[in-house]
């Protein structure tokens, strides 16, 4: 490898970096749906076990809820009368 491919090979990856640096990040959105589980039950320290969970493992994907996550939360409360078919 010369030198003229050495400097070219470093200015591409370099202006890769650049392009990807300036984009904005993405934020995420996931539903969580239940027909039991109120909803104030579902974030991490809700009484139920499954959510703190879930939301510990996105946090050690690198997903936070209010940066680079939005999650919606839906329940219907264990009320059967009110689902809609």
């Amino acid at each position: 490898m010369n030198r003229s491919e050495l400097i070219a090979g470093l200015l591409a990856t370099t202006a890769t970096g650049a392009v990807r640096a300036a984009e904005p990040d993405k934020v995420y959105r996931i539903a969580l749906v239940t027909a039991s589980v109120s909803v104030q039950e579902m974030n991490e320290t809700g009484g139920n076990p499954a959510y703190p969970a879930l939301f510990r493992e996105l946090r050690k994907l690198g997903y936070l809820e209010g940066r680079n996550i939005t999650v919606q939360r839906f329940s219907g409360r264990g009320d059967t009368a009110s689902y809609e078919v």
